[in-house]
């Protein structure tokens, strides 16, 4: 998720609030086969989910800063050619033109 560009603090909030979803239902009575039966579920609990990225938080939050390193430095370069080809791109016109003996200014 870090590697990918997204915060990985983001994820906190999301896994706080699908366990209060998680429980809102059990308390209503709503419970699936896989809540009753731990063994059946595929996926952890959002309380395990949450628990597991706040012990890997400093992990994470290395690997996303660096990531963002990496995307901002490779905007930069893109915008960095986008502007040296848009003044060759100009130095080529008004090449042309006084080529033509028409003057630019």
């Amino acid at each position: 998720m870090a590697t990918a560009g997204y915060d990985p603090r983001a994820a906190q909030d999301l896994w706080e609030l699908m366990s209060a979803v998680e429980a809102d239902n059990a308390a209503k009575g709503e419970t699936t086969m896989e809540n009753r039966f731990a063994m059946l579920r595929t996926h952890p609990t959002s309380d395990e989910r949450h628990q597991a990225l706040e012990k890997d938080m400093d992990n994470a939050l290395g690997k996303w800063k660096e990531h963002m390193k990496v995307y901002w430095a490779g905007v930069k370069a893109k915008e960095a050619k986008e502007r040296l080809e848009q003044e060759e791109a100009k130095t080529r016109v008004k090449g042309e033109v006084l080529g033509q003996g028409v003057a630019v200014t």
